[in-house]
């Protein structure tokens, strides 16, 4: 039985929907991650999805090798 193209449309979009709701959250993390403390406070403008000085004192503190 075919399905019609209005069912069609509705359930791509609820999917990427889903995925949208699902994946953002997590870039939004791993974007977090690789910024300095910082940037983390950014508001407006200067909100950006990836950092502009990247780096990896974020891991070295969870990892027990800060210098704090």
């Amino acid at each position: 039985m075919k399905r019609s193209v209005p069912f069609e449309i509705f359930r791509y979009a609820a999917i990427f929907a889903a995925m949208a709701v699902t994946l953002v959250p997590i870039l939004w993390m791993v974007s977090m991650a690789f910024k300095p403390i910082a940037e983390w406070s950014a508001t407006g403008a200067d909100l950006t999805w990836w950092p502009k000085n990247p780096t990896l004192s974020n891991f070295r503190f969870v990892f027990g090798e800060s210098t704090n």
